[in-house]
Protein backbone atom coordinates (compact mmCIF):
# COMPACT_ATOMS: atom_id res chain seq x y z
CA UNK A 1 0.00 0.00 0.00
CA UNK A 2 2.84 2.59 0.88
CA UNK A 3 4.78 1.62 -2.38
CA UNK A 4 2.26 1.75 -4.00
CA UNK A 5 0.97 5.46 -2.36
CA UNK A 6 4.82 6.52 -3.27
CA UNK A 7 4.79 5.61 -6.69
CA UNK A 8 1.59 7.37 -7.80
CA UNK A 9 2.90 10.45 -5.78
CA UNK A 10 5.80 10.65 -7.53
CA UNK A 11 4.52 10.22 -11.11
CA UNK A 12 3.87 12.94 -13.23
CA UNK A 13 -0.03 13.10 -13.66
CA UNK A 14 -3.22 15.37 -12.87
CA UNK A 15 -4.10 12.75 -9.90
CA UNK A 16 -0.48 12.67 -8.52
CA UNK A 17 -0.33 16.47 -8.79
CA UNK A 18 -3.31 16.71 -6.54
CA UNK A 19 -2.52 14.01 -4.55
CA UNK A 20 0.56 15.87 -3.86
CA UNK A 21 -1.12 19.59 -3.40
CA UNK A 22 -3.77 18.41 -1.04
CA UNK A 23 -0.71 16.58 0.85
CA UNK A 24 0.64 19.96 1.67
CA UNK A 25 -2.66 21.54 1.75
CA UNK A 26 -3.49 19.45 4.57
CA UNK A 27 0.29 19.73 5.91
CA UNK A 28 -0.20 23.64 5.87
CA UNK A 29 -3.26 23.58 7.65
CA UNK A 30 -2.28 21.35 10.40
CA UNK A 31 0.99 23.16 11.42
CA UNK A 32 -0.81 26.18 11.30
CA UNK A 33 -3.29 24.79 14.04
CA UNK A 34 -0.52 23.34 16.09
CA UNK A 35 1.23 26.95 16.13
CA UNK A 36 -2.53 28.49 17.07
CA UNK A 37 -2.82 26.19 20.15
CA UNK A 38 0.88 26.64 21.04
CA UNK A 39 0.30 29.73 20.90
CA UNK A 40 -2.83 29.47 23.00
CA UNK A 41 -1.00 28.24 25.77
CA UNK A 42 1.46 30.13 26.10
CA UNK A 43 -0.55 33.21 26.53
CA UNK A 44 -2.68 31.41 28.99
CA UNK A 45 0.72 31.06 30.77
CA UNK A 46 1.90 34.76 30.42
CA UNK A 47 -0.80 36.55 30.88
CA UNK A 48 -3.51 36.75 34.00
CA UNK A 49 -7.30 35.16 32.90
CA UNK A 50 -8.72 38.70 32.94
CA UNK A 51 -6.28 39.98 29.89
CA UNK A 52 -6.34 36.81 28.08
CA UNK A 53 -10.88 36.90 28.09
CA UNK A 54 -9.87 40.32 26.38
CA UNK A 55 -7.87 39.43 24.54
CA UNK A 56 -10.11 36.79 23.61
CA UNK A 57 -13.00 39.18 22.65
CA UNK A 58 -10.60 41.20 20.58
CA UNK A 59 -9.89 38.62 18.57
CA UNK A 60 -13.01 37.10 18.27
CA UNK A 61 -14.49 40.47 17.18
CA UNK A 62 -11.55 41.01 14.63
CA UNK A 63 -11.49 37.49 13.05
CA UNK A 64 -15.70 37.88 13.31
CA UNK A 65 -14.97 41.66 10.77
CA UNK A 66 -12.75 39.76 8.87
CA UNK A 67 -14.87 36.71 7.63
CA UNK A 68 -18.08 38.53 7.24
CA UNK A 69 -16.19 41.13 4.65
CA UNK A 70 -14.29 38.20 2.74
CA UNK A 71 -14.71 39.33 -0.59
CA UNK A 72 -12.31 37.07 -2.08
CA UNK A 73 -10.49 38.87 -3.95
CA UNK A 74 -7.24 36.29 -4.34
CA UNK A 75 -9.77 33.33 -5.88
CA UNK A 76 -10.93 36.24 -8.43
CA UNK A 77 -7.55 37.24 -9.53
CA UNK A 78 -6.24 33.69 -9.51
CA UNK A 79 -9.49 32.65 -12.07
CA UNK A 80 -9.68 35.70 -13.96
CA UNK A 81 -7.88 35.79 -17.23
CA UNK A 82 -6.24 39.14 -16.36
CA UNK A 83 -4.42 37.65 -13.69
CA UNK A 84 -1.29 38.74 -14.85
CA UNK A 85 -2.58 42.31 -15.57
CA UNK A 86 -0.80 44.76 -13.59
CA UNK A 87 -3.47 47.36 -13.78
CA UNK A 88 -5.96 43.97 -12.73
CA UNK A 89 -3.74 43.56 -9.68
CA UNK A 90 -3.52 47.31 -8.72
CA UNK A 91 -7.16 47.37 -8.67
CA UNK A 92 -7.34 44.44 -6.74
CA UNK A 93 -5.04 45.90 -4.20
CA UNK A 94 -6.95 49.17 -4.18
CA UNK A 95 -9.68 47.39 -2.81
CA UNK A 96 -8.20 45.61 -0.64
CA UNK A 97 -6.59 48.55 1.21
CA UNK A 98 -10.30 50.54 1.06
CA UNK A 99 -11.69 47.22 2.43
CA UNK A 100 -8.98 47.15 5.50
CA UNK A 101 -9.61 51.07 5.91
CA UNK A 102 -13.55 50.14 6.35
CA UNK A 103 -13.19 47.28 8.99
CA UNK A 104 -11.02 49.22 10.73
CA UNK A 105 -13.33 51.94 10.58
CA UNK A 106 -16.76 49.77 11.73
CA UNK A 107 -14.18 48.18 14.50
CA UNK A 108 -13.89 51.48 16.00
CA UNK A 109 -17.33 52.33 15.85
CA UNK A 110 -18.08 49.34 17.70
CA UNK A 111 -14.93 49.25 20.19
CA UNK A 112 -17.25 51.82 22.82
CA UNK A 113 -20.31 49.35 22.72
CA UNK A 114 -17.83 46.07 23.29
CA UNK A 115 -16.90 47.67 26.15
CA UNK A 116 -19.90 48.66 27.44
CA UNK A 117 -21.32 44.86 27.08
CA UNK A 118 -18.51 43.78 28.55
CA UNK A 119 -18.23 46.16 30.85
CA UNK A 120 -14.25 46.30 30.31
CA UNK A 121 -13.49 49.79 30.01
CA UNK A 122 -10.06 49.02 28.27
CA UNK A 123 -11.50 46.99 25.78
CA UNK A 124 -12.00 50.30 23.50
CA UNK A 125 -8.54 51.13 23.57
CA UNK A 126 -7.40 47.45 23.06
CA UNK A 127 -9.90 46.54 20.11
CA UNK A 128 -9.42 50.20 18.39
CA UNK A 129 -5.39 49.38 18.35
CA UNK A 130 -5.63 45.86 17.47
CA UNK A 131 -8.00 46.53 14.16
CA UNK A 132 -5.22 48.37 12.92
CA UNK A 133 -3.69 45.82 11.95
CA UNK A 134 -6.49 45.10 9.73
CA UNK A 135 -5.64 48.39 7.71
CA UNK A 136 -1.62 46.88 7.37
CA UNK A 137 -2.94 43.84 6.06
CA UNK A 138 -5.29 45.69 3.12
CA UNK A 139 -1.34 47.05 2.06
CA UNK A 140 -0.60 43.39 1.54
CA UNK A 141 -0.96 41.91 -2.00
CA UNK A 142 -3.68 40.09 -2.89
CA UNK A 143 -1.29 37.60 -3.92
CA UNK A 144 1.99 38.03 -5.32
CA UNK A 145 2.67 38.17 -9.19
CA UNK A 146 4.78 35.09 -9.04
CA UNK A 147 2.06 32.81 -7.16
CA UNK A 148 -0.33 33.51 -9.71
CA UNK A 149 1.52 33.02 -12.15
CA UNK A 150 2.32 29.26 -11.13
CA UNK A 151 -1.18 29.05 -10.25
CA UNK A 152 -2.38 30.17 -13.77
CA UNK A 153 -0.24 27.93 -15.59
CA UNK A 154 -0.56 25.21 -13.66
CA UNK A 155 -4.27 25.41 -14.29
CA UNK A 156 -3.62 25.94 -18.06
CA UNK A 157 -2.06 22.93 -18.19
Amino acid sequence: MTAALMGRLRSDGIGSRALRSAGITIAGFGMSQVLRLGSNLLLTRLLFPEAFGVMAIVMVVMMGLNMFSDVGITPAIMQSRRGDDPAFLDTAWTIQICRGFGLWLVALALAGPAAVWYDEPMLTQYLSVAAFSLVLNGFNRPGSRRRIGICARAASR
